[in-house]
């Protein structure tokens, strides 16, 4: 076995799937989607994003801004997850 596979086996043995450094890593991959998602106008009036039992939360300071994001919904969730390749968020609560 050389190095390269013993690398890539310990970084997949510390980012198993229930690991909590895996969840700040996918939490941070889910942030950096988001902004990819709705552009940087808009994630300049988001904050607070966190992720919970795929579900993420969004402050949105501009309640117009939220509104609006609540119809796209269901398209940013699609964006996300096709940026992560993964389904890695099913809803989003705006507050």
């Amino acid at each position: 076995m050389n190095d390269e596979h013993r690398i890539k086996d310990l970084i997949a043995s510390v980012l198993h799937d229930d690991s909590k450094l895996n969840k700040g890593f996918t939490d941070a991959q889910i942030a950096s989607a988001w902004q990819k998602s709705v552009g940087e106008y808009v994630a300049q009036h988001t904050d607070k994003l966190f992720v919970r039992n795929e579900t993420l939360y969004v402050n949105v300071s501009n309640s117009i801004l939220r509104q609006e994001l609540h119809y796209q919904r269901s398209k940013i969730c699609y964006a996300i997850n096709g940026l992560l390749k993964k389904q890695a968020v099913r809803e989003i609560v705006l507050r």
